[in-house]
């Protein structure tokens, strides 16, 4: 099932002090458990605590805005929206488009990977066509290995196309496919190491002033303890710290 997600601004605010700042933060799907909504605010999860957190301690009045994840880099260059977060992980090229934090969320000593999914395990998902969410590192990985792809603005509707037969694999996180209806049609297939530096959180370029607040409550946050206690609020591979870990600039795999 696709999701219609409409460039629709959510009325709900994470902080709302008097005369405070005001700003837009972009997501896409629910990526559980970094990202959690029905596609309006409340917005809960590991990002979703960790922006509440930011919004308070900032003072600003934080608005959820919810668009497909194709949008969201655009969006950001456009300066139609302030700041972005939906698991976005650290690359060359996203740090060139916009500002990226350093990442609070270190690899693991493994790095990232993508998952080919296919309803077919005979099948080299390789060989393609594959399905892929546009502008994501998974994208960014099968254009470099120079593999035969089909790009789509929504994770739903790029395996619904390998459900459907229309293509022969979707390569993608696995995360998304367990979030997926029609998970039971997929079967992985193999993976692909992904260049990633850790997941970080996007800054529009027309927000300077906004990038250098965001990376300093980021530093606070990690000296505190916070982001590292959210973080295992939600997942089992929290650091210490991690702010700390890419005062040289964040690492790439």
């Amino acid at each position: 099932m696709i999701r219609a997600f409409l460039l629709l601004a959510t009325l709900a605010t994470l902080a709302a002090p008097a005369n405070a700042q005001e700003v837009v933060i972009g997501t896409s799907s629910t990526y559980p458990p970094m990202i959690i909504h029905t596609g309006r605010a409340p917005v809960t999860g590991l990002e979703g605590d960790l922006l509440a957190e930011l919004c308070t301690r900032a003072g600003w009045t934080c608005r959820w805005e919810f668009m497909p994840f194709d949008v969201i880099f655009p969006a950001l260059e456009a300066g139609r929206i302030d700041i972005a977060a939906n698991a976005l992980g650290y690359s060359e090229e996203r740090a060139a488009r916009v500002h990226m934090t350093c990442p609070y969320r270190p690899l693991s000593p493994g790095g990232m990977h993508g998952t080919f999914f296919t309803r077919d395990p005979s099948h080299d998902p390789r060989s393609g066509p594959i399905a892929v969410l546009r502008g994501t590192l998974h994208h960014a990985a099968l254009a470099e290995a120079g593999l035969d792809l089909r790009l789509f603005s929504e994770d739903d509707a790029a395996m619904d196309a390998v459900v459907s037969g229309a293509l022969q694999a979707y390569f993608g996180p696995t995360p998304a496919v367990e979030n997926y209806p029609n998970r039971a049609a997929l079967i992985p297939a193999g993976e692909m190491p992904i260049r990633s530096g850790g997941t970080s959180i996007a800054v529009s370029p027309e927000r300077p002033d906004l990038a250098a607040a965001l990376d300093a409550q980021l530093i606070d946050l990690s000296h505190d303890g916070i982001i590292t206690a959210i973080t295992r609020q939600w997942l089992s591979d929290a650091v210490d710290d991690p702010i700390a870990l890419c005062d040289t600039g964040p690492p790439l795999s």
